[in-house]
């Protein structure tokens, strides 16, 4: 419940516009976000009428709303107004006055020439003000009372600095693409100020010249972290006005492309409907994580395709093409589909079945069903009745998503292989903001022999030849994921967890641990070479956990035990 909110109103923004939605009959939080909701019932033939204002501000500037919220609510205003400067005396860009309430960020007013004005009601208040690149002012504290006009002035404000980095794999020297994260030092408070996370640029691969405002920070250095290598920090001091100049060195552990295995987050948005990251952002994140393929899959839509192709073929990594065809009761993924195809069904009316045919329509090699036991995923709303068309088995894959509880998923996995139903794992992030969501953090892995390309990689995925991942590294040696085996066979594998190993857990029938591995936390070794015997009495199929010591788990698609 949303006792200690402090307002009614939600606020949608960038620099050139703001909408508020103020809504005064909303009381809860959902979703891990800011938005407020309204919990109701409805009988049968009852009906109920909500009323809210939606305003609409030409810029960035939350003054107006502040003041619409206080005149809804009949409280009494006071003024604050000043000017804001840099130390230098010129007017910074993007410069505001950020206002905090009981330590919590409230609202903000735009400086204009450097100018600014703002009622605020009655109340007290923490302010300062910033702009892009520029450090904070020091925060002061003030007590607005009605009526009351109070000046203060912000002309200090400590000029930006230029921070280059190179990142490179520290070894061979070859540059790394990477994510960079403030995770100590002056983080803007308004995104159109700036951005709290980075990427190298795509080309030249490896360098990143960021804007920070001057002071001491602690920055992630993100490339393949957790995957195939650790996670860095850099601490650095940037003075004001300087340029500073970093070179990270990543040690990678393990190398998955020398054993052809290769990653791609099979989930992945954009900037259409709700996805806000443009294309090269995405690309650039993508490829930050240390995977080998780049993927979108917008909401019904491919108008991305052909900006994601060009961008890719910049640095010559194949692109996979997708959609997330998103009817209510059940998304799902289609890949590779052909280039900027269109979808020429209605997934708001049509079956089950005619989505499909269309998706194969579209050069869809495999049909994966999305995060299928949530709101919207097929099984739940199966389980309903609610799916037009009814029960189909011409689904591919199943998707572990990292959005979601994926126990269910999985439960449902075993009792298909049970059955033998060879139906095979898919994985993504479902990342709809990749400055604020980490993608890559699962990803499906795929031995592919021979050239790597999205066909290739979707049949490697469609013949069960691999397996999703958080962290953990596999190379099976003499049984592959999706194949047979004997019990009584040793199934010889190699496992890497960057972040170090926990335990291994050999699943069977109906989920049952057949046997499992603990490693000492102590010792949480990078690398095991096992071999482990297949029990004699195995039946119907086996396949591996891996977890590393940060609870990051790697879950395989089943080898068959042949009777």
């Amino acid at each position: 419940m949303a006792d200690n909110a402090l307002a009614d109103r939600m606020v949608a923004y960038d620099r050139d516009w703001a909408f508020a939605l103020h809504a005064p009959d909303f009381d809860r939080i959902k979703y891990n976000g800011r938005d407020m909701y309204l919990g109701h019932t409805l009988k049968a033939g009852e009906s109920r009428t909500f009323e809210s204002q939606l305003q609409v501000v030409p810029n960035g500037d939350m003054a107006p709303i502040v003041k619409s919220e206080a005149e809804r609510h009949g409280e009494a205003t006071g003024t604050i107004q000043g000017q804001l400067l840099a130390d230098n005396g010129n007017v910074p860009a993007d410069a505001i006055v950020m206002i905090e309430k009981e330590g919590h960020p409230y609202a903000w007013t735009l400086a204009k020439d450097g100018q600014y004005s703002m009622a605020l009601p009655e109340g007290k208040y923490q302010v300062y003000g910033t702009a892009t690149g520029h450090a904070n002012s020091q925060l002061q504290s003030i007590t607005v009372s009605a009526d009351s006009e109070q000046t203060l002035d912000f002309t200090s404000l400590k000029s930006p600095v230029t921070l280059a980095l190179n990142v490179e794999e520290a070894v061979s020297g070859v540059a790394k693409d990477a994510r960079v994260t403030i995770i100590e030092g002056q983080a803007p408070p308004v995104e159109f100020l700036g951005k709290r996370t980075f990427f190298t640029d795509l080309l030249p691969a490896g360098h990143a010249e960021l804007k920070l405002a001057p002071g001491e920070y602690k920055l992630g250095i993100n490339a393949g972290a957790g995957f195939t290598a650790e996670s860095q920090t850099l601490d650095v001091t940037l003075e004001s006005g300087k340029t500073n100049k970093q070179q990270v060195k990543i040690p990678q552990v393990t190398f998955p492309n020398r054993n052809h295995w290769y990653g791609a987050d099979l989930h992945h948005h954009g900037n259409v409907l709700e996805g806000v990251t443009p294309p090269e952002i995405v690309v650039r994140a993508q490829l930050a994580t240390d995977l080998d393929l780049t993927f979108i899959s917008d909401h019904d839509s491919t108008i991305n395709h052909k900006v994601f192709a060009d961008l890719s073929a910049k640095r010559g990594v194949p692109f996979i093409p997708s959609i997330e065809i998103s009817p209510s009761w059940g998304h799902m993924n289609p890949f590779p589909i052909d280039n900027g195809a269109a979808l020429t069904v209605d997934p708001g009316t049509d079956d089950v079945h005619t989505l499909i045919d269309a998706a194969h329509e579209m050069g869809a090699e495999v049909v994966p069903m999305n995060h299928p036991y949530n709101d919207y995923g097929y099984f739940t709303n199966l389980a309903k009745d609610a799916v037009p068309g009814g029960e189909t088995d011409r689904f591919d894959l199943m998707e572990l998503n990292a959005r979601v509880d994926n126990e269910p998923t999985l439960k449902k996995a075993h009792d298909m292989w049970d059955s033998g139903e060879a139906m095979y794992l898919t994985a993504g992030t479902d990342t709809h903001d990749a400055w604020n969501q980490l993608t890559g953090r699962i990803r499906m892995m795929a031995n592919v022999d021979g050239e790597l390309t999205p066909l290739a990689f979707a049949k490697a995925l469609k013949a069960g030849h691999g397996y999703a991942t958080q962290g953990p590294i596999l190379y099976p040696q003499n049984i592959m994921f999706g194949e047979s085996a004997k019990a009584g066979d040793k199934w010889d594998i190699n496992v890497v967890a960057a972040d170090g190993l926990k335990e291994v857990r050999l699943i069977g029938q109906g989920g049952e641990v057949l046997n499992s591995i603990t490693i000492n936390p102590e010792e949480s070794p990078q690398r095991l070479e096992l071999s482990l015997p297949i029990p004699a009495d195995a039946e119907g199929w086996i396949n591996l956990e891996v977890e590393d010591k940060d609870g990051s788990t790697a879950w395989t698609n089943p080898v068959w035990i042949q009777s």
